[in-house]
């Protein structure tokens, strides 16, 4: 077997291409710690962001409204853990694995409501 179809440049490509989203969060959390907030919800806000990024785009049919759908979520998650850690006082660490559970958990319900909505709306377009 030719190992260098397998671990070629392709493999290299996608795998930097992958990784990006996660690296350039790790840039900006890494900025964020250096400012003292500790944001373990930082996955959860990518999570939220990229799903009401693919509805707005979807049902808009215009990228520039689903990136601003996205940012949209995601300052409001950002805002709801700033308050929960400035205003309310409470830890950071336990904010942010909360709104990563919550954000998974929404994604995952909407998501399938969403794909459901979505292959509902296809077969009537077909049929009719």
């Amino acid at each position: 077997m030719d190992w260098s179809l397998v671990l070629g440049v392709g493999l290299f490509r996608s795998g930097v291409q992958l990784a990006m989203p996660t690296a350039l969060a790790a840039v900006g959390e890494s900025f964020s710690e250096r400012a003292g907030v500790l944001n373990l919800g930082l996955e959860g806000m990518m999570l939220c962001a990229a799903l009401a990024a693919f509805v707005g785009e979807y049902y808009t049919g215009s990228a520039a409204l689903g990136v601003l759908a996205g940012v949209a979520v995601g300052v409001m998650l950002a805002a709801l853990k700033a308050f929960l850690s400035v205003y309310l006082k409470t830890e950071q660490v336990i904010n942010g694995i909360a709104i990563v559970i919550a954000s998974t958990q929404i994604r995952d319900f909407l998501g399938l409501r969403i794909a459901t909505l979505a292959k509902r709306d296809s077969s009537i377009m077909s049929q009719g």
